[in-house]
């Protein structure tokens, strides 16, 4: 048998089994399970490429199946991660160096004498496809995934209390009208609305004003400050009747009513 040809074994009829690296493949991949074999056909191919003057790369990744390489002549044996990705990283400067030598001979030269770029180089690679082996005679534990721990609960937030809006300032009383005046303040809400007329003979209790015209004409024994308050917390607040600009306004009678009837003493800021 050719050189580049070396023996796997017998097959039927005794007919010899082997692959030509020149003519067929330069490759050669053997799959098997367990105890099929994988390790002894692979040391038998390297060994005779050894005995023909190759140069052997024995990279035992399993670290046991390969131990007969240790200490041969011509042989580079490598079972740790680091002495693998070195003998890798040396495998492709040869390469890239035979690729340069190859270059400076004509294609039927490198045919008839293959030997003048240097010795045929052989790669073992045992369990490429085994990245976590297991020791002999016990399966692979497959790894856990790890459970990520849900985010903590944030705290519900309270309600933030909403604050009354601000007032404008107040208007100047209209003469000899029964009731407020609108007045364009330049404000261009969209849904600012105007004050309701008084009907005719109306009495002041009907007018519509705002929270500080009520307290310097109607209300002067509750401060503005205590009038502001009531209206964010209490319930029983008269609603409003419309607005001037960003004031909202109330009618006299309403709030009069309001406070007659409160209950005394709900607001820290009243004068009375």
């Amino acid at each position: 048998m050719p050189e580049s040809a070396p023996l796997i074994g017998l097959g039927s009829g005794r007919k010899k089994v082997s692959v030509d690296r020149d003519a067929d493949s330069p490759h050669v991949l053997i799959s098997a399970g367990t105890g099929g074999g994988k390790s002894t056909i692979l040391r038998t191919i390297c060994c005779q490429f050894i005995h023909n003057g190759a140069k052997a790369f024995v990279l035992d990744f399993k670290r046991i199946s390969h131990t007969w390489a240790r200490g041969v002549p011509g042989v580079t044996y490598c079972r740790d991660i680091a002495d693998i990705h070195d003998a890798l990283i040396q495998l492709a400067r040869e390469g890239r160096h035979r690729l340069a030598l190859a270059e400076q001979f004509e294609d039927d030269v490198l045919e008839r004498e293959p030997w003048r770029v240097g010795p045929r180089p052989v790669i073992l690679l045992e369990a490429a496809g085994n990245p976590s082996p297991a020791p002999r005679g016990r399966p692979a534990a497959r790894p856990r995934a790890r459970r990520t721990p849900p985010p903590p609960r944030s705290p519900v937030p309270l309600p933030t209390p909403r604050a009354p809006p601000p007032a404008a300032p107040a208007l100047p009383a209209p003469a000899n009208v029964p009731g407020p005046v609108a007045v364009d303040t330049g404000s261009r809400a969209p849904t600012a609305k105007p004050a309701p007329p008084a009907p005719p003979g109306a009495e002041p209790g009907d007018a519509a004003v705002g929270l500080r015209t009520a307290q310097q004409n109607h209300l002067p024994d509750i401060t503005l400050a205590a009038l502001r308050w009531a209206r964010a917390n209490d319930p029983d607040f008269p609603p409003t009747v419309g607005n001037r600009g960003a004031e909202f306004l109330y009618r006299v009678g309403d709030l009069k009513k309001w406070a007659r009837n409160r209950p005394r003493g709900t607001s820290p800021t009243s004068a009375d």
